[in-house]
């Protein structure tokens, strides 16, 4: 599901029709405010097939050996074929991709709404469609960075001791709402069906994460606060 406003929505209505024709669920904000969803009707559930690949697949080496304990690495880096990057690093240029993104869509919707009339096709693309691919990859990366922070540093634990506030909360199918922590963030992150935005409130965008259908039963939706990642990222050293 992927969130359009209202003014891209006018100017590629034929290609988000046929969009949702296909199965996509498309929802249509105004001032950063969701207001309508776009979706099929009586689109066909889509249905994953298990056993496609079986025998097909063969993991190289011997993927019984132990792994190399790194439980004494203090220089938490990411090994990428030509060089060695801090992991905060790599943490701290998605959080800038996450924020940057947040709080300008709203006020670039404001700006093309009053200052272009008609149809701008690729104004609207390259504004509202292409960022939304950047930043969601983003939020992918940043929340396995915070896994692998985790797994080293105890991140959780850290959070759980601490009267540090929750990170968003877990919205349930019978409406009730749990608070949402470091690590349960990042599982609803990678394992989201989908990831929308709310910027009903400019100062206060919220990241929207939908349960795949198999989940729904546990939880519907995670809702983000943004404004918690900046105490939780600025407080990393890089």
């Amino acid at each position: 599901m992927r969130t359009i406003n209202i003014y891209a929505a006018k100017t590629h209505l034929s290609r988000l029709v046929e969009d949702a024709a296909a199965g996509e669920e498309i929802i249509i904000a105004k001032a950063g405010k969701p207001v309508a969803r776009l979706c099929a009707l009586g689109a066909p559930e889509q249905r994953r097939v298990l056993g496609l690949l079986k025998g097909k697949l063969h993991p190289p080496g011997d993927i019984d050996a132990p792994l190399q304990d790194a439980t004494n690495d203090t220089s938490m880096t990411i090994a990428v074929p030509w060089h060695n990057l801090p992991l905060t690093k790599l943490i701290h240029e998605n959080f800038w991709v996450i924020m940057s993104y947040a709080f300008a869509t709203p006020a670039l919707t404001k700006w093309v709404n009053d200052n272009f009339l008609g149809e701008w096709k690729y104004l609207g693309k390259a504004l509202f469609e292409m960022p939304v691919e950047r930043v969601n990859l983003a939020l992918l990366e940043l929340a396995t960075q915070f896994r692998l922070l985790d797994d080293h540093h105890k991140f959780g634990n850290y959070f759980k001791n601490t009267d540090k506030p929750a990170l968003g909360k877990i919205i349930k199918q019978d409406g009730t709402e749990e608070p949402l922590y470091f690590r349960d963030m990042t599982n609803k992150i990678l394992h989201s069906a989908s990831i929308g935005w709310n910027f009903s409130d400019s100062d206060r965008p919220i990241v929207i994460c939908q349960a795949l259908d198999s989940e729904k039963k546990r939880w519907l939706r995670a809702e983000i606060e943004l404004y918690h990642f900046g105490w939780l990222c600025g407080g990393l050293m890089s």
